[in-house]
């Protein structure tokens, strides 16, 4: 048997390939609102979880110089942005809720 993220996480995750694809973060989030998963989550987990995504792949992207490293911390800090309303990197990441 795999190792398989809870379907949240999944969902969160697929915000980022969504806007890499072409989609702003909020239609990226529109799209994935059609799914009860994504809509039985907490906004703050969602929060903290956008937020803390996109602080771990900053950190990858400045150790790692790959264009796909690059591109997926520019994607993450576009969807925390977005749920922060552009406040991310000033935003105090908070203890608690999870995705799973």
């Amino acid at each position: 048997m795999g190792n398989q993220g809870h379907p949240r996480v999944e969902l969160a995750l697929l915000v980022s390939w969504l806007i890499g694809s072409g989609h702003s973060a909020e239609q990226a989030e529109e799209w994935i609102a059609q799914l009860p998963g994504w809509t039985a989550t907490d906004q703050q987990v969602l929060d903290d979880f956008a937020s803390k995504n996109a602080t771990k792949w900053a950190a990858k992207s400045r150790q790692n110089t790959e264009c796909w490293v690059r591109d997926l911390a520019m994607r993450t800090g576009e969807w925390a942005d977005h749920r922060t309303d552009g406040h991310q990197a000033a935003r105090e990441p908070q203890r608690g809720g999870t995705l799973s």
